[in-house]
């Protein structure tokens, strides 16, 4: 397996859209090549990978269901990363099959992810139901800890919850409407 791309610039990505549209047309380049400025490639958190060979296309690069590329697609998800665009999620992620194409969103959410079968957008969704003053999503974590996963919703300019003392936390805004809390105790 070989990194093929992983951050990319606006400009960078200005030109592989515009080559794209040049080299492949509207239609290839609207199904595999997001829009400047909406490329997950701009977060850092995208990674796209392919098969080590002499020739690697760069836009779809080859990372087939098998051997290594299949053994790093199972075990990516324990260390927080998930097959972005799956081929039976395309009319949920607006984005077309991309077997290549690998999103860090940190475990253990990668791994729930993965379990339940949801694209990224799912998961925003699924969490909604495990809110703050309701029922928590719990999980055994490494050496025996427990997870819990909830969300919170903001409507308003401040928001308090409780954390329990001497517990690791993250607190992720899902970029709308609230916040992911994950606790590790």
């Amino acid at each position: 397996m070989v990194a093929v791309s992983g951050h990319r610039s606006l400009a960078e990505q200005v030109e592989i859209y515009n080559g794209s549209m040049r080299d492949n047309g509207r239609s290839f380049t609207e199904k595999y090549v997001a829009l400047p400025n909406h490329s997950e490639h701009h977060t850092g958190l995208a990674i796209d990978l392919g098969l080590k060979q002499e020739v690697i296309d760069f836009i779809r690069p080859e990372f087939p269901y098998d051997g290594i590329c299949n053994k790093f697609r199972k075990t990516a998800p324990y260390y927080g990363f998930v097959e972005r665009y799956q081929s039976d999620k395309e009319d949920i992620t607006g984005i077309a099959h991309e077997p290549w194409h690998f999103r860090y969103v940190g475990h253990p959410h990668s791994e729930v992810m993965d379990k339940e079968h949801l694209s990224f957008e799912e998961y925003i969704e699924y969490i909604r139901n495990f809110t703050y003053n309701k029922e928590h999503l719990h999980m055994s974590g490494n050496a025996g800890k427990e997870i819990e996963i909830f969300f919170v919703p903001c409507h308003t300019e401040r928001v308090e919850i409780t954390i329990p003392e001497h517990s690791i936390y993250q607190v992720s805004g899902n970029n709308v409407d609230g916040f992911i809390v994950t606790i590790f105790r």
